[in-house]
């Protein structure tokens, strides 16, 4: 604490700032002060992106400065906060549903997710849903999950779990799920939707005529191997 009290004592008497490196690590903007051949650089961009540090004076990072029990209970919360997922829920009552809309090319997007724009860090979606129709007699559905990066002009679907529900008689409920993962990248905007589809061997079975639909979309940090960010851990400084 007291070398720190010193150099911004000098900062401000001086007008001294520390030497910025001709390659810094990299970051939005980068830390200057520390190298991007450091073989803690990729985790000082790790905490930046999610502001866990906000540096200490200007655009530096100071890694040789002592800690405080002030500065790290505020490094823990910001840690805490950048850890915990964030949670969206989707309910929504459903009228019929023209599954003749389309099979698994074409299924319709029962359900759907507000847009989730990703900034600062990657985010990995875990994503879990369920339809619930009844029908005036037998019908067959499928469910899966879907993701939009153009705000619901084109859709893909995502690898997850798949299943298929079959309804035998009028007035009945019933009620298929469909549980998945996918990476998200900074810079895009997702949507997601709980879809359902009828198989191509179900043809000439009714459509649903009414039904609800229970959507949970968690966002996690994610820690994938390219800036931004991160690679792994180099836990010892030199």
């Amino acid at each position: 604490m007291r070398f720190r009290l010193t150099a911004l004592t000098m900062i401000v008497a001086f007008g001294v700032a520390p030497a910025a490196m001709a390659d810094p690590c990299p970051g939005a903007p980068p830390f200057t002060d520390v190298s991007a051949g450091a073989n803690y650089c990729t985790n000082t961009e790790w905490l930046k992106n999610r502001s866990i540090t906000l540096g200490c004076v200007g655009t530096n990072f100071c890694p040789n400065d002592a800690v405080t029990r002030g500065a790290m209970a505020l490094f823990m919360n910001r840690l805490g906060d950048a850890l915990t997922p964030i949670a969206v829920t989707t309910d929504l009552q459903l009228g019929g549903i023209d599954l003749d809309a389309g099979f698994f090319s074409a299924a319709v997007n029962v359900c759907q997710t507000p847009d989730f724009a990703v900034t600062g860090f990657p985010r990995r979606a875990h994503l879990s849903g369920a339809v619930s129709i009844t029908a005036g007699g037998p019908v067959r559905m499928w469910s899966y999950w879907s993701v939009s990066s153009d705000g619901g002009t084109t859709w893909t679907s995502v690898q997850g779990n798949t299943q298929r529900q079959a309804i035998s008689a009028a007035g009945e409920w019933a009620s298929v799920s469909s549980f998945a993962a996918y990476n998200m990248q900074v810079g895009t905007t997702y949507r997601f939707a709980l879809s359902v589809a009828r198989g191509p061997e179900d043809p000439n079975l009714n459509d649903a005529t009414a039904g609800r639909c229970h959507l949970l979309a968690q966002y996690f940090n994610r820690s994938g191997t390219e800036s931004p960010y991160d690679q792994a851990a180099v836990r010892d400084l030199p």
